[in-house]
């Protein structure tokens, strides 16, 4: 919750990352189902694809990208488009391991703040 939370915050502001919102809820929801779900248990054949196909459906995601951009803030989108496939592989981990990884997520909590409060104008 608090990883797709820190990507909400980072990409609120930006219309490029508009739809990236619900793709990276969708994927914290298959997340938390893959984590609680046994891999023993009969309904992981349901959640494991549903998991799978979220993530895929997130890393997928690109920003809308304008003609009229400048380049640092094209540069500053591609950034953005690292962040997302960022946290989708750190969801990742944190569902397969069921170990908490809090440097990483601190890491990626600083690089999400970053993105969102240096956006170039």
């Amino acid at each position: 919750d608090r990883i797709n939370g820190m990507m909400e915050l980072a990409f609120s502001d930006a219309r490029a990352f508009a739809g990236s919102a619900e793709r990276s809820r969708a994927f914290a929801r298959a997340a938390k189902q893959q984590i609680e779900t046994m891999k023993s248990d009969s309904a992981f054949f349901r959640v494991w694809p549903a998991f799978i196909a979220a993530r895929e459906n997130l890393e997928g995601f690109q920003p809308r990208m304008t003609a009229d951009l400048t380049p640092e803030y094209r540069c500053h989108l591609e950034d953005g488009s690292k962040l997302v496939a960022e946290g989708a592989a750190l969801i990742t981990y944190l569902a397969e391991a069921r170990v908490p990884m809090p440097k990483s997520c601190a890491e990626f909590f600083d690089k999400c703040e970053s993105f969102r409060t240096n956006r170039p104008s």
